[in-house]
């Protein structure tokens, strides 16, 4: 499992209380790849939750069928833990349309939800998710990957549907 967060800076010192707001998770992604032994592929999967703008966070969970960027198949479900996807990027066009997980991106969002705990909880009252500071994965900064996290592949991800404010 490959993480990135970033969060915003903080200006004050204060992380616990700026954790508050939608605005100091900038962006959250968790990116696993699953090997398909009858295509001979690896399909990739990514959770992203980031700010807005507004003091809105949105949730999107990708699949990208292959590793050239270019030639894959997108599928793109615009919240987390829905069932469906609502967007295909195919040959470099992007559609609107609803189509129905298969048991094996169920299982692999399943496994990327679970992991989402382990660094962020959701707050009710503020139906967002935050930053949990006891986590210590970003330790004095306000960025934070694994070596192994697919940073172009987010990247390219912000021309197909992104509707988040940070972008690199």
């Amino acid at each position: 499992m490959n993480i990135l967060i970033q969060l915003a800076k903080d200006n004050a010192g204060e992380k616990k209380s700026a954790a508050l707001s939608s605005r100091f998770l900038r962006m959250f992604c968790l990116h696993k790849s699953i090997f398909v032994k009858e295509q001979k592929i690896f399909n990739h999967y990514l959770i992203a939750i980031g700010y807005a703008g507004g003091g809105s966070q949105e949730t999107c969970f990708y699949k990208i069928e292959g590793s050239d960027l270019i030639k894959s198949k997108i599928s793109i479900a615009t919240s987390i833990g829905d069932y469906y996807f609502q967007h295909k990027y195919d040959n470099q066009v992007l559609t609107g349309e609803e189509f129905e997980l298969l048991e094996s991106d169920s299982n692999a969002q399943n496994e990327l939800i679970d992991n989402i705990s382990n660094y962020l909880h959701y707050d009710e009252a503020m139906e967002c998710y935050v930053y949990n500071n006891d986590c210590n994965f970003i330790k004095n900064k306000e960025f934070e990957m694994n070596s192994r996290f697919p940073l172009k592949t987010l990247s390219f991800l912000k021309d197909v549907y992104w509707p988040f404010l940070t972008s690199w």
